[in-house]
């Protein structure tokens, strides 16, 4: 032990010991080593409270510290903390608790017992409630997944059979987790979890979509994987694009059946039925190019031929497809105009809308397109494209030839 750290003993013995003799030893002492080491009592106590040199270590923990200690960093934390709250008063006004957060969900506790017969426990003293699933490592992807553990997983829980209630499941994954990385920044979803992700992505990235929310859906999730910063994102882009592209061509090639089958059918080129003889010829109002029901709802009716309105089902074509809707929407009332329960056909119906018009002209009061839409189970717009139709021919009709040499 050097001089010094002896003065420092002695020093401190001195500085806390009130018995004036303990005192007055303590400091002859200091002398004494004070001398030894060739400085004085007050450079020896000079020498002893300077700051030590820091070593590589703390100097770095130093640095750090002023770091993620300066006013920006306290205040981005402060934000993510506010963020956090919002978070959590959202998961407890959705779920109902923190302990319903962090609850199996249907879909989880079913993943857990099928998985059960796979699950390895580790027995290691602290090690508690640690597994390893099958074989699968906790730090392995997707490409290493046992083909056990798939099966489990598709086997546990019905796999969706289309994109969109694949994405429907999807997003309820997301939310529940979002919710309790909320309540718990250290938490780790359970293997069979994943391994169920892994399955949903596959069918996102690959299964055909068979209708317009399917295309939405696919649209969502190659959203979704946009706003992810992580590589893995981007590595199956080739074939989520190839299987955009063939969703494409697919819908087309029904629309282009359809245009054939329409002009077949005696409707245009367009894909329309003509108007009624009587009025002359032209693109009948009653279909359309390829629209879109309201998000997130079905479009299955639609593909069977039904109308959205709830009302008589349009009749199916020899090649009805999955991805074209009819405008006309009839309204459920029962009128004069409809025949029985026979299926009306677009062509009754314009029938029908022309059959009234005719009936408001010799009226003193008209009926207005919305009446006449609701007397015949159409749509107001189908009505007042056929009144001006009709007008147009009307007034064609009315005109008297031109005489050969005359201007008109």
């Amino acid at each position: 032990m050097s001089n010094l750290d002896t003065f420092a003993k002695v020093r401190a013995l001195h500085d806390s010991t009130t018995n004036p003799g303990e005192k007055a030893a303590a400091a002859g002492r200091m002398k004494v080593l004070a001398r030894k080491a060739g400085m004085t009592v007050k450079q020896a106590m000079s020498k002893l409270d300077a700051p030590k040199p820091k070593t590589r270590a703390e100097a770095a923990a130093e640095a750090f510290n002023d770091i993620f200690n300066s006013p920006e960093m306290r205040a981005a934390r402060a934000e993510r903390e506010r963020e956090d709250a919002k978070r959590r008063a959202a998961a407890v006004e959705r779920y109902g608790s923190e302990d319903a957060v962090f609850a199996d969900t249907a879909v989880e506790a079913a993943l857990r017992a099928a998985c059960d017969p796979l699950l390895i426990w580790d027995t290691r003293p602290g090690w508690h409630g640690c597994y390893i699933l099958g074989g699968w490592s906790n730090h392995s992807g997707k490409g290493s997944m046992p083909l056990e553990v798939r099966e489990a997983v598709t086997n546990g829980w019905p796999i969706p059979e289309t994109v969109a209630s694949a994405w429907a499941e999807y997003e309820d994954a997301e939310a529940i987790e979002d919710a309790r990385y909320a309540f718990d920044g250290n938490y780790t979803p359970h293997r069979w979890t994943e391994a169920r992700r892994y399955v949903l992505e596959d069918v996102l990235d690959t299964h055909p979509a068979r209708s317009l929310n399917d295309l939405r859906a696919r649209m969502s999730w190659l959203e979704f994987l946009s706003r992810k910063e992580s590589s893995w994102t981007h590595e199956g882009d080739l074939i989520r694009l190839a299987t955009l592209r063939a969703d494409i061509e697919r819908m087309g090639a029904r629309l282009r059946e359809q245009d054939a089958s329409g002009v077949q059918n005696g409707q245009g080129e367009d894909g329309v039925a003509n108007l009624h003889p009587t009025y002359g010829e032209g693109p009948a109002p009653d279909a359309a190019p390829l629209t879109s029901p309201d998000p997130g709802t079905s479009n299955s009716g639609v593909q069977d031929g039904q109308d959205q309105g709830g009302s008589d089902p349009m009749p199916p074509s020899p090649a009805q497809p999955e991805f074209y809707e009819e405008v006309v929407k009839p309204v459920p009332s029962a009128t004069a105009v409809q025949s029985g329960h026979r299926r009306r056909t677009n062509a009754d119906k314009r029938r029908d809308v022309l059959a009234l018009l005719d009936v408001g002209k010799s009226d003193n009061a008209p009926l207005t397109d919305r009446e006449i839409a609701r007397r015949a189970g159409v749509s107001p717009t189908t009505v007042g494209t056929l009144r001006r139709r009709a007008a147009r021919a009307s007034s064609h009709l009315r005109t008297p030839p031109v005489a050969a040499g005359q201007r008109d």
